[in-house]
C-alpha cells in the first residue's frame, strides 16, 4: 500500500499495488468483489488492471486537495490515515486467502480511470 500526494495535480490518495507473477489473477479474483469492497470502504476506488505493465493498482484519489497548504495538512493527514486503515482492513484478509488458479479469464478494460500519473 502506497500513499501519495501529487503537488502538480492537487490531489492525495491511497493505492493497494498488486505486483509478482500472480499480479493480473489477484486483480482479476478482487475486481469480482468490487462493489462490496467499494461499500466497506465507503469510497470508489480506480481499477486499474494494467494488463500490459507488471503491476495491477487499485487506487482512491482525493482530488481539489493541495498537499502543498500546510494548514489543511491535519485534514489531509487524517483523510489518509483513515483511507489507508479502511483499505488495508478490507484487503488484508482477502488478500491473503487469494488462489490464482480460481482467477476468472479476464474480462474487464485494462484502464477504467483516466491515466493522469498518480496511479501508472
Amino acid at each position: 500500500i502506497e500513499v501519495f500526494a501529487n503537488t502538480r495535480a492537487k490531489r492525495v490518495g491511497v493505492i493497494l499495488v498488486l505486483s509478482g507473477p500472480d499480479a493480473k489473477a489477484h486483480f482479476d479474483l478482487l475486481h469480482l468483489e468490487r462493489e462490496t469492497i467499494e461499500r466497506e470502504i465507503g469510497v470508489q476506488m480506480e481499477w486499474k488492471r494494467r494488463t500490459e505493465m507488471k503491476e495491477s493498482r487499485i487506487a482512491y484519489r482525493k482530488f481539489d486537495t493541495d498537499p502543498t497548504n500546510i494548514e489543511d495538512w491535519p485534514r489531509q493527514h487524517a483523510l489518509l490515515a483513515d483511507s489507508l486503515n479502511k483499505i488495508h482492513a478490507c484487503f488484508y484478509g482477502r488478500i491473503r486467502q487469494l488462489d490464482a488458479s480460481k482467477a476468472p479469464a479476464p474480462t474487464i478494460a485494462n484502464d477504467e480511470a483516466a491515466d493522469d500519473g498518480d496511479i501508472d
